[in-house]
């Protein structure tokens, strides 16, 4: 794995005091994050590739079925629309 697919130490921490509770948290994926979201707080956030350069991330909440609740405006990148969608997570 490269460095890129681990979340920052910020994200990290912020995850972990918002009550990430996996065993191993020497690092931690984007993977484990979204996961961690979608099964202990029903939300699940996505990137879509817009254009061939632009991406949009989205939330879905699951909690009494609300279904879209965010849409994100445009990044030039997947890792940076990736990056915020997580950081909105943490808001809703």
């Amino acid at each position: 794995m490269i460095e890129k697919d681990f979340i920052s130490e910020k994200l990290k921490t912020r995850l972990i005091k918002y009550g990430y509770d996996e065993v191993n948290v020497e690092k931690i994926l984007y993977q484990q994050a979204f996961r961690w979201f979608r099964e202990k707080k029903e939300l699940f956030g996505f990137v879509e590739q817009i254009t061939k350069n632009t991406f949009k991330f989205f939330i879905k909440d699951y909690r009494e079925n609300k279904g879209l609740v965010f849409g994100s405006y445009v990044y030039d990148s997947y890792e940076e629309a990736q990056i915020e969608c997580l950081k909105k997570l943490f808001e809703i």
